[in-house]
């Protein structure tokens, strides 16, 4: 007994023929892979406010073989994302279709997905990590109480506040300052921040004398008057 065809996965096999001469002489059978590509294999949504949707992204599917590519299914396993697409059923060969995604958060903090693609490609199903966070607040900044507890003097602590932007439109960044003078800090978020967006503010604290200080760290976004946003404390040693 002889049969002819190719394996394409563990699984899966394509059979031409079976205990039978269905090749002639001096001829050949040839397969090509199926395959599928997506555009990404990750996408982050960044931060959003709880109660509405995101900004739409986009992630593409190519059909990558020579042939016709069956889509089977597009689904996503959390509730918080959702999609729609304009692949239908099947994609000739060369050919794409988007996928568009959104988030809508429904708790706090971090959510996780993932946007899977079933189809008759070899590599299926194809998939794409999904993150987001949600909050509460149209600007998060994070924590709101920094304790740098006991640092000695001429030494100097440091530590980490985010500052995130939960809306679909940017926020500016006018100021950032930290007060008193033995707080400092820098940071990497410019201008302003595109919606999901975070960046980070590095504060430090060097203490020049014995005892404890409380401090602020203020900023002015989009165009407001300053505002405190995170108290600082710590205590020289």
């Amino acid at each position: 007994l002889a049969s002819v065809g190719v394996q394409v996965a563990p699984t899966v096999g394509h059979q031409f023929s079976f205990d039978q001469p269905s090749l002639a002489s001096g001829t050949a059978w040839m397969w090509y892979p199926s395959t599928a590509t997506l555009s990404t294999s990750s996408l982050s949504f960044g931060y959003h406010q709880i109660g509405s949707p995101s900004l739409t992204k986009v992630v593409t599917l190519t059909n990558t073989a020579t042939g016709p590519l069956t889509i089977s299914g597009i689904s996503i396993d959390n509730p918080d994302y959702s999609q729609t697409n304009t692949c239908g059923t099947g994609l000739l060969a060369k050919q794409h279709c988007e996928i568009t995604l959104t988030f809508n958060p429904s708790v706090l903090g971090a959510e996780t997905a993932t946007l899977t693609v079933a189809d008759s490609a070899s590599n299926s199903p194809e998939t794409v990590a999904l993150t987001g966070v949600g909050s509460d607040t149209p600007v998060v900044v994070y924590p709101q109480v920094v304790n740098f507890g006991g640092v000695k003097v001429g030494a100097t602590g440091t530590a980490a506040v985010t500052l995130a932007n939960a809306t679909n439109f940017k926020v500016t960044v006018e100021s950032m300052v930290a007060a008193p003078s033995v707080y400092t800090e820098t940071n990497n978020c410019g201008t302003g921040l595109a919606a999901g967006q975070s960046c980070t503010v590095n504060v430090s604290f060097a203490p020049v004398a014995v005892g404890t200080v409380q401090g602020t760290l203020s900023m002015g976004l989009n165009g407001q008057v300053v505002k405190v946003k995170a108290q600082l404390m710590g205590s020289g040693q």
